[in-house]
């Protein structure tokens, strides 16, 4: 079935956003943010946890536009973070759909021009399964972990994962810290068949890249 999905993580709400799009890679064009069958994830709320998002329970609404919010306790502030966001033509939805086109969008921080390339404040990884795990529960193959935390070119930059984006995560860019800044994935890497020991082999695998990607 062919369908877009959008995740926009608004550039109108705040200085600070990311923005997202998730769809089956149609006649190898990027999907655009306002087509009637993109849907989209909109968010202006900066947290200093990590949250993970599952695409189909966000999606599976039964009104084209709605709102969304969370509260988390964190050790460092005695006040509740709050992420809200906002889903637009939701109904055009489907979980029998494949999303593998991620079209990214991120500014830069307050007061610098949009350029492709500059720490950002927000990470963004994207999974092959619910929960943000690396793998389906329906597959026996781990894929790559793809992560974005640099500002984005002002049209947004679209990428081929190479699976379904099943689930996402967002939190701060700790990772910019590095010597080597921020950091954009290439895309189309091969996935790994699990062993005997499918969890241990997920551990592995997601201990393996953390390593390399703050290294």
């Amino acid at each position: 079935m062919l369908a877009l999905l959008i995740l926009g993580l608004c550039v109108l709400c705040a200085a600070q956003s990311i923005g997202l799009t998730f769809s089956l890679h149609l006649n190898g064009e990027c999907p655009v943010i306002g087509s009637l069958e993109a849907i989209t994830f909109t968010t202006a709320s900066f947290l200093n946890t990590f949250e993970c998002f599952n695409i189909e329970d966000l999606f599976s609404v039964n009104t084209p536009d709605s709102y969304g919010s969370r509260s988390y306790r964190t050790l460092s502030s005695s006040d509740p973070d709050t992420n809200d966001w906002r889903l637009s033509n939701a109904l055009a939805y489907s979980n029998q759909t494949d999303y593998s086109t991620i079209l990214y969008h991120q500014n830069p921080p307050s007061g610098l021009p949009q350029e492709k390339g500059q720490n950002a404040l927000r990470l963004l990884e994207v999974y092959a399964g619910k929960g943000c795990a690396p793998a389906n529960t329906h597959s026996d193959t781990i894929h790559p972990i793809l992560g974005w935390s640099c500002s984005s070119s002002r049209a947004g930059d679209c990428y081929d994962v190479g699976y379904n984006i099943m689930s996402f995560k967002i939190g701060p860019a700790i990772v910019n810290s590095r010597p080597q800044g921020c950091w954009t994935p290439s895309t189309g890497m091969g996935a790994k068949r699990l062993g005997s020991s499918k969890f241990a082999a997920i551990a592995g695998v997601t201990v393996t890249f953390m390593a390399a990607f703050l290294s």
